[in-house]
């Protein structure tokens, strides 16, 4: 069957290629590639947030959903998936960026343990932050990057100590 490719299907493949070109060049000394990989990697954490907040507000809809069948007697809907793909905000566009699904499943599940209150807020950012801090290792990053940054300054907001916000987009 011959059919042309959406736009977001383009531009969701071409997300999916930059984190596997990065994977290849990750062990590389070069600067050009540790650049590449560092720019990548910032995608990633964009799109840990967005995935961490999206998975939150599907899990609480869908919790609603069920118990509201349950009371109705009406079938159960179907729970929401991990989605490797995120649309986020890159300066003044919008751009996919990709996370292998092992990745995006992990935040899912650590998102929606979070919204049902199955663990505790630093659970979830101690959680998050090591499925990053792997993620970081495979391309190849000295450093590791903050993720849930929100979720520290709602931490930091309630103790009365908050940290000032990364004025930074997340594209790099």
């Amino acid at each position: 069957m011959w059919f042309k490719a959406s736009k977001n299907e383009k531009l969701k493949a071409k997300a999916r290629e930059d984190y596997e070109e990065a994977l290849a060049v990750a062990k590389s000394n070069a600067r050009e590639s540790r650049v590449y990989c560092v720019r990548v990697a910032l995608r990633c954490r964009a799109n840990i947030d967005t995935a961490f907040v999206r998975a939150a507000r599907e899990v609480e809809v869908y919790e609603e959903t069920l118990l509201l069948a349950l009371a109705n007697g009406a079938e159960k809907p179907e729970p929401p998936q991990a989605d490797t793909f995120q649309l986020v905000k890159s300066g003044a566009d919008f751009m996919f960026t990709y996370i292998p699904e092992r990745f995006a499943e992990k935040i899912f599940s650590v998102a929606g343990a979070y919204q049902t209150q199955k663990i505790a807020r630093s659970q979830a950012i101690t959680q998050v932050q090591a499925v990053a801090d792997e993620m970081w290792k495979e391309l190849g990053l000295i450093e590791n990057l903050e993720v849930v940054r929100f979720l520290r300054e709602e931490a930091g907001d309630e103790s009365g100590s908050g940290d000032a916000a990364d004025p930074g987009n997340h594209d790099g």
